[in-house]
């Protein structure tokens, strides 16, 4: 068809002149027409399709390195602990904030491999610690302990008794001078005072907590209606275990769809129960023939270098979680239609997808808060309110003097205090 165009368009050329010989203004015209044809034909038939390759392959290439820059995005091992936030001031630098719980063993290890974990992968510069004063701390004497099993057994002895942290237990067993003091010891020393009399009274005060948190449950067995008395036991129980329950959190969202709160004003909790409601739902038996025959299926369709990124991740040490992490991220991506023929590996991936967004201390917190709200809803009589009132501010009194409240569970107690009394 090009050819045969391309022909009768030459043969118009040849009859378009005038008697001298010279092209004519009309066949000026039609050459120029012709050129716009012929230059749109050539697009069309020609180089078409080999231009729209070259555009896809770009395109694949730059999709390829995105799903690559996503795979290799830092994932925090989950028995290690969990990435509460972040934020970005301007600065190339990144500061790496550890929440910590001073004198508990596990913890303190947990947080000498996480320290690991960050230098082996981008190089920390320094290790910053509380409780030593501002500069280089000297780990000379612990570092000197020739035989490296027995200075790992007398550094894991100390790190038991608290006499060390996880950041000094690495600094030594790694031979890494990077630890650096932050405090200015002035003011920590005054801190301290302070909070060794807080102590020295802890005992005293927990048994005057004690009793009083009696003689309000004794008044409030007395006064509570029978619904308010009910609902309070089972949204906010003592035991640990029964306030940890499936049932207990499935039961939730519809105790307070019933008074008008809604369970997704408050994402941490609203994650965790769709994480149980998943685990309930997931066949495990059926779940590992599964995840073999999904990943067969997607090895058709994912680009081969990420496949191969993606399986070196279950080949390296405490990668499983980047491993699963990584094959939500090409099935969401490549595959999406897999979910509806493997039904449990779908409920699994959101797992662990939603595993990774649960902040375990402001789950802690928005459960409170969320109970406390429908206990509030729930409470028409005013000795309802009142007796509420009274047992919450004996629990934040019990938090204050046992020194377990954190700041968001403070500004929290201080909104609740406006909204009952105002």
């Amino acid at each position: 068809m090009f050819r045969t165009l391309k022909i009768s368009i030459l043969k118009h050329f040849r009859r378009s002149r005038n008697p001298e010989g010279h092209p004519s203004r009309a066949s000026l015209f039609m050459r120029s027409v012709a050129s716009i044809t012929l230059a749109a034909f050539v697009y069309s038939f020609v180089l078409y399709e080999t231009l729209l390759g070259v555009t896809a392959l770009v395109q694949e290439q730059d999709k390829v390195l995105q799903m690559q820059n996503k795979m290799d995005s830092f994932v925090l091992p989950y028995h290690y602990g969990r990435i509460m936030g972040g934020a970005y001031s301007g600065s190339d630098k990144l500061i790496v904030y550890i929440q910590d719980l001073h004198c508990h063993p596990e913890v303190q290890k947990n947080i000498s491999q996480i320290i690991g974990l960050f230098d082996n992968r981008y190089g920390v510069k320094r290790i910053l610690v509380e409780g030593a004063p501002e500069g280089r701390v000297d780990t000379s004497i612990l570092s000197s302990i020739p035989e490296e099993t027995i200075r790992k057994k007398t550094l894991e002895g100390l790190m038991s008794k608290g006499l060390i942290s996880g950041a000094e237990y690495y600094a030594v067993m790694s031979k890494k001078d990077k630890l650096y003091g932050l405090e200015k010891w002035d003011t920590y020393m005054k801190n301290l005072e302070c909070m060794q009399g807080l102590i020295g009274m802890k005992s005293q005060n927990k048994a005057a907590i004690d009793k009083l948190e009696k003689g309000i449950e004794t008044v409030s067995d007395r006064t509570l209606s029978r619904k308010v008395r009910k609902l309070s036991r089972f949204l906010m129980p003592k035991d640990q275990k029964r306030r940890g329950s499936e049932k207990r959190y499935l039961k939730l969202e519809e105790l307070g769809h019933a008074v008008g709160e809604d369970i997704a004003e408050y994402p941490n909790l609203y994650r965790y129960v769709s994480m149980v409601q998943l685990n309930r739902e997931i066949n495990f038996r059926k779940l590992p023939s599964e995840l073999h025959k999904y990943i067969r299926e997607m090895q058709g369709t994912v680009p081969f270098g990420l496949y191969q990124a993606l399986a070196a991740k279950l080949e390296e040490a405490e990668k499983e979680e980047e491993y699963y992490f990584g094959l939500s991220v090409l099935t969401r991506e490549y595959c999406p239609g897999l979910a509806a023929r493997y039904p449990n590996v779908n409920k699994f991936l959101e797992y662990i997808r939603l595993n990774y967004s649960v902040n375990p201390i402001s789950l802690i917190s928005e459960d409170d808060g969320f109970c406390e709200r429908i206990l509030a809803r729930s409470s028409g009589r005013l000795a309802d309110r009142e007796m509420l009132f009274l047992a919450k501010m004996a629990n934040v009194l019990r938090n204050m003097v046992e020194l377990k409240m954190t700041p968001e569970e403070f500004e929290r107690h201080v909104d609740y205090v406006v909204e009952a009394t105002g």
